[in-house]
């Protein structure tokens, strides 16, 4: 059957032979395979180790030489089992509540001793940071060695 000179686009010159496979060998292959998603490579893409190795490598000069190394590096190692570390544990007792105790202290003792450079300047004179003004605080806080950018002079005051 040809549609060659009675249908335009199909002459001789226009039909190639890929149009040919595609007519009578694709069906045949379809049937055959039950499709094509077989044949696709896209679960070799997502798991290609070989790929993933030779884009990590920042020497990339001798590829399958490196590829051809950690095969075997992996085969040899495959078969090996890691052994664990065997840890005793001396006393019992601090991890069930003596660590618990030494943090919580640890905690308290943070929230309630004042910070040194404040007690200093607390004993020389007492300061009514109220009457203060922004600059009058930054300047102050720059004084004890305290660098910020907070601008509200209500948050300055309550650094202060």
């Amino acid at each position: 059957m040809s549609l060659g000179g009675r249908v335009e686009g199909c002459g001789t010159k226009q039909v190639t032979p890929y149009m040919h496979c595609l007519v009578y060998h694709v069906p045949n292959f379809m049937k055959k395979h039950g499709g094509v998603k077989k044949f696709t490579g896209q679960g070799v893409e997502k798991n290609d180790d070989v790929r993933k190795f030779h884009l990590t490598k920042s020497n990339k000069w001798d590829a399958p030489k490196d590829v051809l190394l950690v095969g075997k590096r992996l085969q040899v190692t495959s078969e090996q089992k890691r052994r664990t570390t065997t840890y005793h544990k001396r006393n019992v007792d601090y991890w069930s509540h003596e660590i618990r105790e030494a943090r919580s202290k640890r905690h308290r003792t943070l929230l309630d001793s004042p910070c040194p450079a404040l007690q200093e300047s607390n004993s020389e004179d007492t300061l009514d940071v109220e009457s203060l003004s922004i600059a009058d605080v930054k300047e102050r806080l720059k004084e004890l060695g305290v660098q910020t950018r907070i601008r509200k002079l209500e948050k300055l005051k309550h650094i202060l």
